[in-house]
């Protein structure tokens, strides 16, 4: 094996950068090393369970809206129950 291949492969390249996305990696390989247009880059995510109380907070939320538009229409309903049956009720003169 020449001595130029073993160096290489004994001297491995490796940059770090601050993670913008948390819990993630990403990986070049840069192969051909000439080209670096034909390089390849690989994201990595690692989830937590931040991810799933975040989801299980956001169903919360739509529940808590959705009881509240609930509630809402029923009272409007019973409301205009209400109105019809003394619409109902009145004596209308137009009728003599």
């Amino acid at each position: 094996m020449p001595t130029d291949i073993r160096k290489m492969a004994q001297s491995v390249r490796k940059q770090e950068w601050t993670a913008i996305i948390p819990n993630s990696q990403l990986i070049v390989i840069p192969y051909p090393h000439d080209v670096p247009r034909s390089w390849s880059a690989k994201l990595y995510l690692t989830p937590s369970n931040i991810v799933l109380l975040t989801a299980v907070a956001l169903v919360g939320v739509c529940v808590f809206i959705l009881a509240i538009i609930g509630v809402l229409h029923w009272q409007e309903k019973k409301a205009d129950d209400r109105e019809k049956r003394q619409e109902a009720h009145r004596f209308h003169f137009d009728a003599m």
